[in-house]
């Protein structure tokens, strides 16, 4: 059996292992981030991604659960929880952690799967809610976005923004997805046929494409970057993770064996 052979049966292996049933304050069926005890909560990046492949298997459902059970806690302003747990509902974050950008690509995926328009019409107000939210409260003054807390991205996603002031380095990931949600909420109105807002998603992506084009790409490294709005220059990982390794040595160890006593090592639970 080839290496692909093996990591395609052992996902396909753990996937019924996921999918949970609604329960407690999460009110549609859902997909956790593990099999283990560990991280049974609805977590919108990781959910999107897994999602996809259930869709790939032919269960393109989950996209649209993803969707409900976020904007079932969406508020008035347009905010829609990150993160939702059985317990405690939207109690995950103590922060507004809005829901990462992938609400209208999950939106447009499942409509190509199933050609479900009416699902569509039912949470496409909400989902224009959702994405007016990251215009009023992530977006920088130049026009591209920027998380409010670097860690909204993820230590390990982006170590350019994750050790700075919050607000102050714009990374090249939000604005790229935002462009994806912009193109995704236009062909979705095109589907509905709503001309204005068509364009007007359509338009806001191509602008957001020129910032990210003039701003992000730094011709010197010959790649897209972060930006400093402090500085007004560019700024890379690299020189960040030498800091890192320069100055929080004894952190990083301690961390490391956190995370092997919480996700590596056996427990008497059970395998994880």
């Amino acid at each position: 059996m080839t290496d692909y052979a093996k990591v395609t049966e052992y996902i396909q292996s753990i996937m019924p292992l996921i999918v949970k049933d609604a329960k407690g304050k999460i009110p549609f069926p859902w997909l956790a981030l593990s099999y283990s005890q560990h991280y049974q909560i609805v977590f919108c990046w990781d959910y999107h991604h897994m999602a996809m492949r259930f869709a790939y298997a032919g269960k393109p459902e989950y996209m649209k659960l993803l969707i409900s059970n976020l904007l079932f806690y969406q508020t008035q302003d347009g905010y829609t929880p990150n993160a939702l747990n059985e317990a405690e509902g939207t109690g995950v974050s103590s922060t507004r952690y809005h829901a990462q950008p992938y609400l209208m690509q999950s939106a447009l995926m499942y409509l190509c799967q199933t050609g479900d328009l009416e699902e569509i019409k039912n949470v496409f107000g909400k989902l224009t809610s959702y994405l007016s939210y990251f215009e009023r409260f992530y977006m920088a003054p130049n026009g591209l976005f920027r998380w409010p807390t670097a860690w909204m991205s993820g230590i390990d996603n982006d170590a350019a923004t994750s050790f700075t002031q919050p607000e102050t380095v714009i990374s090249a990931d939000l604005s790229s997805w935002m462009v994806l949600e912009y193109r995704s909420a236009a062909q979705l109105a095109k589907r509905l046929g709503r001309d204005s807002q068509y364009k007007e998603f359509a338009a806001k992506a191509d602008f957001l494409t020129k910032l990210i084009n003039e701003i992000l790409w730094c011709e010197e490294a010959g790649s897209y970057s972060a930006y400093n709005l402090c500085s007004g220059t560019n700024q890379f990982s690299y020189k960040i993770l030498i800091w890192i390794q320069q100055s929080a040595a004894t952190l990083s160890r301690v961390v490391l064996i956190c995370f092997l006593c919480m996700h590596v090592l056996p427990t008497k639970k059970g395998p994880l």
